[in-house]
């Protein structure tokens, strides 16, 4: 298969499982995780001390990007931006945030290397058509 091809596919199926999830579990906490990726450009944080593992993030759209329409930027819940996430992924889930979804994630256990990894979830609020 091409890669084209299972995109389309990675992005059928990805539109499928955010839209078929019951309206009890489109909370941050309970939604399952949608993709699982990095921080890119990760900036000096207060202190140089990275967030710990389960830390709250969350994604927006970032137009200040004039190269990559689709930036999303990665902050803590508290507004300190901590970089992007990669554009193989922002390309994926950008059509997503535009349409109303909220993108949530947490920072996971790190493995040792300089990269941040973070879970995302898409949520939405049942009122929300």
């Amino acid at each position: 298969m091409d890669r084209r091809g299972f995109f389309t596919c990675a992005g059928g199926g990805l539109a499928g499982t955010v839209l078929a999830a019951p309206a009890s579990a489109r909370t941050a906490s309970a939604a399952a995780p949608v993709v699982s990726t990095y921080i890119t450009g990760l900036g000096r944080v207060a202190g140089n001390a990275l967030p710990p593992a389960g830390t709250a993030v969350v994604l927006q759209r970032d137009l200040s990007d004039l190269y990559d329409p689709h930036a999303l930027s990665v902050s803590t819940a508290d507004g300190e931006r901590l970089g992007r996430i990669p554009p193989i992924h922002s390309r994926m889930l950008e059509p997503f945030v535009a349409a109303g979804y909220s993108a949530r994630g947490w920072i996971e256990q790190g493995k040792g290397g300089s990269q941040l990894r973070i879970s995302v979830a898409l949520t939405r609020e049942a009122g929300d058509a």
